[in-house]
């Protein structure tokens, strides 16, 4: 499981757990009780040789029991969810309950605490595996584009290109050549040759920003493109059929 910008470390031992807390002092422990409850019960009996004084989260399986462990001051019991990404919500819920605050708690610079994020990267993380095309909505100013960034480094092409067109930054009439390229004297100041976006992009993901902004003709051009993922040039060459992944 990752814990996004935390620094885990994991230990399988009492002597590891010594060594770690008096080399990094993490501001919490969570144990993962896979065992009766008993094995929480002989770490916390051990706990203040460490001398430890700090949250405690035992996450159990599914149906189990927490034994009394939730009694104790500074414990916190919590059933293993089936996601992830839940165990990883809830987590840091009750981190943050216990007193334990991060201004990084996620990847790609993205910083908030609410329900309705939280919500949003569980499904960046249920899209990012696949290579279907994704759309995210939003005002502008949103962070649309860190979710954008958030997929991608999530996803099995995290090591390849991550291309941004803002269609607001360029003007409408350049937007074509822009997306799918175009060759010297194909218009009047086309001077040279122009590697569209979806090229750039090749096997990796293209990121399409205020898309709306564009003219409908072009829209339908580039609906198709995604579509088809394929590709012509703004002159008669041989079409090019592209691996990647768009999100607008």
């Amino acid at each position: 499981m990752r814990l996004h910008d935390w620094q885990p470390h994991f230990v399988g031992s009492l002597h590891e757990l010594e060594q770690v807390m008096h080399a990094h002092e993490p501001p919490a422990l969570v144990l993962i009780n896979q065992q009766p409850p008993l094995t929480a019960w002989e770490l916390l009996q051990r706990l203040p040789r460490l001398d430890v004084d700090v949250p405690f989260v035992v996450l159990t399986a599914p149906g189990s029991e927490g034994g009394g462990l939730d009694q104790v001051p500074g414990v916190v019991c919590m059933e293993r969810p089936m996601s992830a990404a839940e165990t990883e919500r809830q987590l840091a819920q009750v981190l943050n309950r216990l007193g334990f605050q991060s201004d990084a708690i996620y990847p790609q610079g993205i910083i908030g605490q609410s329900k309705q994020l939280h919500e949003v990267l569980a499904r960046v993380e249920k899209a990012a595996p696949g290579d279907a095309n994704v759309c995210i909505s939003g005002e502008s100013g949103t962070g649309k584009e860190l979710i954008a960034r958030a997929v991608h480094l999530q996803s099995a092409r995290a090591d390849r290109p991550l291309v941004t067109l803002d269609c607001t930054a360029i003007p409408e009439a350049l937007i074509e050549s822009h997306l799918f390229g175009h060759v010297r004297g194909s218009f009047t100041g086309a001077v040279e040759n122009r590697t569209g976006f979806f090229t750039l992009a090749h096997t990796g993901t293209l990121f399409i920003d205020e898309i709306s902004e564009i003219g409908l003709p072009l829209q339908a051009k580039l609906l198709r493109a995604i579509q088809t993922r394929e590709q012509k040039m703004t002159h008669p060459i041989p079409r090019m059929v592209l691996a990647l992944r768009e999100l607008t």
